[in-house]
Order: C-alpha cells, then sequence, then structure tokens
C-alpha cells in the first residue's frame, strides 16, 4: 500500500475570486428575487403609462395655470389671476371634491391592492393588476372629465351665448379665439361679409348690435371705446354690447 502522501495543490487568492463570487451571486439572486424583478418589469409599462397620462399632464397643467392659454393664441402670462379668480367660485369647491372622491375610488385601491401583493412576493399579479387598473383608471378620466374640458374653461362665457341665442346681432370674442358663440347662441350665418372681421365688428360701422366677449386682462381695449357697453362680468369674463349707429335719414 502506497502512503506517499499527495501534497494539496495550493490555490491562490485570485483563483478562489472565479470559484466565490458565482456562489455569491446566486445566493444574491434567489427565487423571490426573480420573481419581484420580473414584477417589476410586468409594473414598469404601467408606470410608464400613468407617468405620461397622469403626472405630466398634471405637472403641465400647473405650468399651464399662470398663463392664459389657447391652442390657437400664443399664450399670455397672467401670475396668479386664475387662482384669485377661481377661490370664490363654488363651482371649483364642488369640481375639487368631485376629483378627490373620484380618484380615491378609482384609482387608490388599484394602488393599495398593488403594494399589498407586492409585499407578499406576488410581484407578477400585482403588476398585472398595476397595469390593468391604470389604464381602466386613464379610460375613465377620458371618458368622463376630457368631454367637460370646454365647460370648466368657457363656462361663463357659453352662458352668456347661451341668454342671447335667437337676438337677431353679431358676436365675437376679443383677445381670444373660440367657436364657442357659433354653437350656443345659435347664430345663423350672416348676409354680410364683413362679419367675419373682428376689427370691423369693433370699429367698423356695423348694421346692428354686437355682443364681444373678452378676458378681464384684455377689457381695458374695450372699455377705452366711447360706444362699449359692460354689461357684465363673471369668472374672469367680461361682456360688451356695442349698439350700431341707425344711418342718418336723407332730407
Amino acid at each position: 500500500m502506497d502512503t506517499t502522501s499527495v501534497p494539496t495543490p495550493y490555490l491562490s487568492s485570485d483563483a478562489l475570486i472565479g470559484v466565490v463570487e458565482p456562489s455569491r451571486r446566486n445566493k444574491w439572486l434567489t427565487q423571490e428575487r426573480r420573481r419581484s424583478l420580473w414584477g417589476m418589469a410586468f409594473a414598469l409599462p404601467a408606470m410608464v403609462f400613468f407617468a405620461l397620462f397622469a403626472i405630466y399632464p398634471i405637472l403641465r397643467t400647473f405650468y399651464l395655470s399662470f398663463f392664459e392659454y389657447s391652442v390657437v393664441d400664443p399664450q399670455v402670462y397672467t401670475g396668479t389671476s386664475n387662482y384669485r379668480e377661481i377661490i370664490g367660485d363654488d363651482r371649483f369647491a364642488t369640481s375639487l371634491l368631485n376629483t378627490f372622491k373620484y380618484v380615491a375610488f378609482t384609482y387608490i385601491p388599484v394602488l393599495i391592492l398593488a403594494l399589498r401583493w407586492f409585499g407578499t412576493g406576488q410581484s407578477e399579479k400585482a403588476g398585472r393588476f398595476l397595469f390593468g387598473g391604470t389604464a381602466v383608471f386613464v379610460m375613465l378620466t377620458l371618458i368622463f372629465f376630457i368631454k367637460r374640458i370646454e365647460g370648466y374653461s368657457q363656462r361663463a362665457a357659453i352662458e352668456f351665448f347661451e341668454s342671447k341665442a335667437g337676438e337677431d346681432v353679431y358676436f365675437t370674442t376679443h383677445g381670444y379665439k373660440s367657436y364657442a358663440q357659433y354653437f350656443y347662441a345659435r347664430t345663423m350665418p350672416y348676409s354680410n361679409p364683413n362679419a367675419a372681421d373682428r376689427n370691423w365688428l369693433i370699429e367698423g360701422p356695423v348694421d346692428k348690435d354686437v355682443y364681444i366677449v373678452t378676458k378681464n386682462y384684455h377689457a381695458g381695449y374695450l372699455l377705452s371705446k366711447p360706444d362699449m357697453e359692460q354689461i357684465g362680468a363673471k369668472n374672469g369674463f367680461v361682456f360688451f354690447k356695442r349698439k350700431h349707429a341707425p344711418p342718418p335719414r336723407s332730407n
């Protein structure tokens, strides 16, 4: 029997790095952590979707709240005037409460359940639920809120046009563009070709009365006109009437 001792091979520290490190990596990337990473991967599209269609619009809206904004006119910086106007508006408080209820009873439960499933290791289920819940939340927002934007932003002007519907007059706006007068005042096609010219309606020799709607920070120009009569103001809108001068009688 050969009892000759066999020398133990020497492994340097550099050689052991390749042996120890894979073991450490495998120990860190456990099955539970793999499942969490998969859950996060499933949730990532929902997070991006939520950021694009919820967070970004909120931040963009906050920025635009300091401007008078129209899709067809340049932005006009107004500071905090928009906030000062809505503080005393009861409809603003109502809309704020309704928005809180909508978010509280639709998206918040989705978020709570998703976080709970994440905490219990059900990452894939949480990710799918969060993605689907966000999609439903955005869809309901589009259905129930987007169609009311015009009403919230131009309600006072719309009510004014509706109150004057059917009168044989001209309607126009000053300082901003709108098509609300054509729908809510139920105007008929004008026979006078100058009816589409705002300058003519404000300063020209009109052949019938003109109702003009403007924003409060544009009202100074109209107030300087001697033939302009301010007939009302509401929620940042100012309403004017310009009476036409009847033609002189011929002798």
